[in-house]
């Protein structure tokens, strides 16, 4: 954040981050790596994980004590913002003698090797509104996960997703969904299928000062269609 953000982002801790519909439970939010000492504190709780679970490290990879395994894997990159932070991740596994290898790719063979679900890990983001629909059976439901070009890119079955996916939509009551869909980020958080990244929480708008727009924002931020050209204002 502060390198490539330059500060202006916040860690994301929700799937519906900013909005009414995020759970934001401290014990599902990933602990904070805002200095180097947390930094320091994780990645030794993350080696300490790993030795437990029989991968060690040996002439600096991490190897699996039975097999002699390498821990390796891919990141998919489909643009050049993404490669910065991919990066910066491959810098901080490689302390724990993890290798990853970076491959990016052009947009077309980026969206084939998506829709195939021919990768080991991705950067993606999913689009939510304030008011989320059936679109969450395709982005999180077992049957997205066994078809090729859906959007569960992290191949979830749960049953209790694939109960909370059919009440979002047909819930009565702006209560009934907003309940379910805090549930519902509840589980999606606590079984880090992702990791999160950043968001900002605000819009950055140039305008000139001929264009007005009215003083109380829409929910779903700036809507540009309810903006004006003001003649009488004093232009710059």
């Amino acid at each position: 954040n502060k390198n490539i953000f330059y500060g202006q982002y916040r860690t994301l801790t929700s799937y519906f981050p900013n909005s009414s519909l995020a759970a934001n439970d401290a014990d599902a939010i990933p602990p904070a790596t805002g200095t180097q000492a947390a930094l320091r504190a994780n990645r030794l709780a993350a080696d300490a994980l790993l030795v437990k679970s029989g991968w060690i490290i040996k002439d600096g990879q991490r190897i699996n004590a039975k097999t002699s395994e390498v821990m390796d894997f891919e990141i998919l990159i489909g643009t050049p913002e993404e490669e910065k932070l991919a990066l910066s991740f491959k810098r901080s596994l490689a302390q724990l003698g993890i290798a990853v290898t970076l491959r990016t790719l052009d947009a077309a063979a980026f969206q084939s090797r998506l829709t195939d679900y021919d990768y080991d890990m991705v950067l993606y983001n999913w689009q939510n509104t304030l008011s989320p629909g059936t679109e969450q059976a395709v982005y999180w439901g077992c049957d997205a996960a066994q078809q090729k070009g859906r959007f569960n890119y992290a191949g979830i079955c749960d049953p209790r997703i694939e109960k909370l996916i059919t009440q979002i939509p047909n819930a009565k009551t702006t209560k009934d969904m907003t309940d379910s869909v805090q549930n519902l980020d509840r589980i999606l958080m606590s079984e880090h299928y992702t990791i999160p990244l950043f968001y900002t929480g605000r819009d950055f708008v140039a305008s000139w000062t001929r264009v007005n727009h009215p003083p109380t924002p829409s929910l779903y931020g700036n809507i540009m269609e309810s903006w004006w050209f003001d003649g009488n204002s004093p232009s710059k």
